[in-house]
């Protein structure tokens, strides 16, 4: 291997681990089931272990979430309560550092078990009552439902679009199907079987990380359990990573909170920094190694 070659790599492998760092999706998840105060919490995806943030609150009253979602470009944490003690059925933002959430439009105007937002950043939402797929207008929080999904929705409701724009679906419990949805009509098309699922009761949420579909699968039990699973997009089997906090009810992956900062697109750290300009000058110094080489 020359040396030019060798230097190209080795700027070509600093540039990664910079990227990787700046763009590092954090999990998050929020209670809510059977309208529990609402708590929010970041969880490894890898064994599905949960950190207390907070509890969710609006000034002192408590808020029970049933969907979560990141903006892709502000990274704003968008959530819809359900049966809440406070304003229930509500559009609100949710500071990812404490958990304080302010409610977006009147109250009552969102009923809907999950939401998530297509690349666009457009704001889709799952109104299990109606089985429709709608967008939701985030300065009022009034849904707009598309047409007749053709789906029978049964119980659960998470809705995950991917980067493609495809919307998933989990409404006919976790021993139903994994259906899509088109986010221009509203028209559902029947997917695969979901297999495998710990509990058979309901996918209450789903989320992507990447090209992997994340869920909470849930028992809906007076007090449910649930489990953080990963479900497969092309043929419905469901892989258990671990226990999460009994009554979660709302995931969603998006970017950490940076010290002091809420609900807003997190900065690179320091040590990121460090690893970017690292790159930089890496580049630079190659740059100038390969031209006195050629002279």
């Amino acid at each position: 291997m020359n040396m030019r070659t060798r230097i190209v790599r080795l700027i070509a492998g600093f540039a990664l681990i910079a990227c990787g760092a700046a763009s590092a999706q954090t999990l998050y998840i929020a209670t809510g089931s059977n309208g529990v105060n609402g708590q929010l919490f970041t969880v490894n995806p890898v064994t599905a272990a949960a950190t207390l943030v907070g509890p969710i609150l609006e000034g002192v009253n408590p808020i029970s979430i049933t969907g979560l979602a990141f903006h892709p470009t502000t990274g704003v944490l968008y959530a819809v309560s359900g049966g809440s003690p406070t304003d229930p059925r509500s559009l609100f933002t949710i500071n990812t550092t404490t958990g304080a959430a302010t409610r977006i439009g009147a109250a009552g105007v969102l009923q809907a078990s999950d939401l998530s937002f297509n690349s666009a950043g457009v704001l889709f939402a799952w109104r299990q009552n109606l089985n429709v797929l709608a967008t939701v207008n985030l300065a009022t929080g009034v849904p707009t439902s598309l047409g007749a999904s053709g789906i029978a929705g049964t119980t659960g409701g998470g809705l995950a679009i991917n980067a493609g724009g495809t919307a998933f679906l989990s409404a006919t419990t976790a021993t139903g199907t994994l259906d899509t949805v088109n986010t221009a009509t509203g028209a559902g098309t029947t997917g695969p079987a979901i297999t495998g699922a710990p509990f058979t009761n309901a996918m209450n949420s789903m989320a992507f990380n990447g090209a992997t579909l994340f869920a909470v699968n849930s028992n809906n039990g007076g007090v449910a359990s649930t489990r953080l699973v990963q479900i497969n997009t092309a043929t419905g089997a469901v892989t258990n990573i671990g226990a999460l906090p009994n009554d979660t009810d709302a995931i969603a992956f998006g970017p950490a909170a940076a010290p002091g900062v809420g609900g807003e697109q997190q900065i690179p750290t320091l040590g990121q920094w460090g690893l970017i300009l690292t790159a930089l000058l890496l580049g630079a110094l190659g740059a100038a190694a390969i031209r006195a080489r050629e002279k």
